[in-house]
């Protein structure tokens, strides 16, 4: 029984820090690609981040994106 827990928890360990890894993974793909709301493509490359084009006059702060499959640009809130 004992070395049936240590098993167990070996594996937690190798599993928790896994998931550690493929969630770090996941993050830089949120950062540096973007959906493109025109061809739906994983092709949107950040720009910048600023005002709003639409709505400056509220201060909305937004993400900026150009798609390298379509080539348009999009902005998206953050």
């Amino acid at each position: 029984m004992e070395t049936e827990i240590e098993i167990l928890k070996h594996e937690n360990a190798e599993l928790k820090a896994k998931i550690a890894e493929l969630e770090a993974k996941i993050k830089i793909f949120k950062i540096d690609e973007d959906v493109c709301p025109y061809c739906r493509q994983p092709k949107g490359k950040f720009l910048n981040k600023g005002p709003s084009v639409a709505f400056r006059q509220f201060g909305l702060i937004r993400n900026f994106y150009k798609c390298e499959n379509c080539g348009k640009e999009y902005e998206k809130q953050n």
